[in-house]
């Protein structure tokens, strides 16, 4: 979680700009923006995007109001990553 907000600070235009006061102030001791270097090394990773698309759920969540799907509706697609997950070890 942290590391996709070091990253998108880097990649996305306007996401530093677009943090809370509490989330800029917590990056700095989370680091602070993400490197190139980094950022290349992550890159490699094939599950990152999935941890980037974790941020935005995660951000898209704190909208007071939004209407979300219940818990169950996720239930196959996680029995699906997890078994493909033990498959890869």
């Amino acid at each position: 979680h942290v590391s996709a907000k070091r990253y998108l600070c880097l990649r996305e235009e306007g996401y530093y700009e677009r943090l809370s006061e509490a989330s800029k102030i917590t990056l700095k001791h989370q680091g602070g923006i993400m490197s190139e270097a980094e950022a290349s090394q992550l890159e490699k990773d094939p599950r990152w995007q999935a941890v980037l698309r974790c941020r935005t759920y995660d951000e898209a969540a704190k909208e007071e109001g939004k209407k979300i799907p219940e818990i169950s509706s996720f239930m196959g697609a996680l029995r699906s990553m997890i078994e493909a997950e033990e498959e890869n070890k």
